[in-house]
């Protein structure tokens, strides 16, 4: 193909690549994640591991050969030469496990808040006067004590509690355990702010807030109708039904508009 086309790009997926001796082994999405240690302990703990419920391979995929035809495409403008990439779903998965490993505790020991959310207490955000928010850490230790005075809860500097490490009380990144027993000590202060003006409070002393929208809220925000984010479409037998857009703008493309399935008779 590149003799009789030397700007052609295309692209080729395979399960272990198309070098080495696993280059013609056939795989699955579950082999793929166990070879790469995706399934690693994320059962009950003492029983056999489990595979991750998203095809963590498949997905991951797609979005390399994305990313990779288009540097292909990049280095053809430049030169006029043409690219074979190729991508295979086990360095996919190597790839991402990468990611998970900087943020693991220990590195032969599948746990960070990338790998056990599903281990997690279920939360929704804190309680303020009129909805759920959540937060992140302050990032100046030293601006703890002042954040809790500002809140009017400065006596609780001297709870054991907040004599641990700051992410580990404040937000969700840090210990779970020790945050599920801050929360309440947070939520007392918190009513006595709405959302609104507690992001901006948090934001004053180096912490990150954001409202929890309910979908209602959510698309009913200005910026998802600026996004153009929903499309309506009718559909026989059901009428006019709403879709989630594609993240991109195509700018001077006509934009796609789903059309439904219709019945053959």
């Amino acid at each position: 193909m590149e003799r009789a086309n030397p700007g052609l790009v295309y692209c080729t997926i395979t399960p272990h690549g198309t070098k080495g001796p696993l280059r013609s082994q056939p795989a699955s999405e579950l082999t793929l994640q166990a070879m790469s240690d995706f399934i690693s302990d994320l059962g009950t703990a003492g029983e056999e591991p489990v595979r991750m419920g998203p095809d963590m391979a498949s997905l991951g995929t797609s979005l390399f050969v994305f990313h990779g035809v288009l540097g292909a495409l990049y280095h053809k403008w430049r030169t006029g030469e043409g690219q074979h990439v190729s991508v295979s779903m086990l360095g996919t998965l190597i790839h991402q496990r990468g990611i998970t490993w900087l943020s693991t505790y220990d590195s032969e020991d599948w746990s960070g808040f990338y790998c056990d959310g599903d281990l997690r207490v279920q939360d929704h955000g804190y309680e303020t006067a009129d909805q759920l928010m959540v937060m992140s850490s302050v990032r100046n230790p030293e601006e703890l004590p002042r954040l809790l005075k500002a809140l009017g809860i400065e006596e609780s500097t001297e709870h054991p509690l907040f004599q641990h490490p700051v992410r580990d009380i404040m937000g969700w990144h840090g210990d779970t355990e020790l945050a599920s027993q801050a929360k309440p000590i947070w939520e007392a202060a918190f009513k006595r702010w709405t959302a609104e003006d507690l992001v901006g409070l948090l934001k004053y002393f180096g912490s990150i807030g954001a409202i929890t929208n309910t979908y209602s809220q959510l698309f009913s925000h200005p910026q998802m109708e600026a996004l153009d984010m929903v499309t309506e479409q009718a559909v026989p037998k059901f009428g006019v039904i709403k879709f989630i857009g594609p993240p991109w703008q195509l700018f001077g493309v006509p934009k796609v508009t789903p059309r439904p399935y219709e019945e053959q008779g």
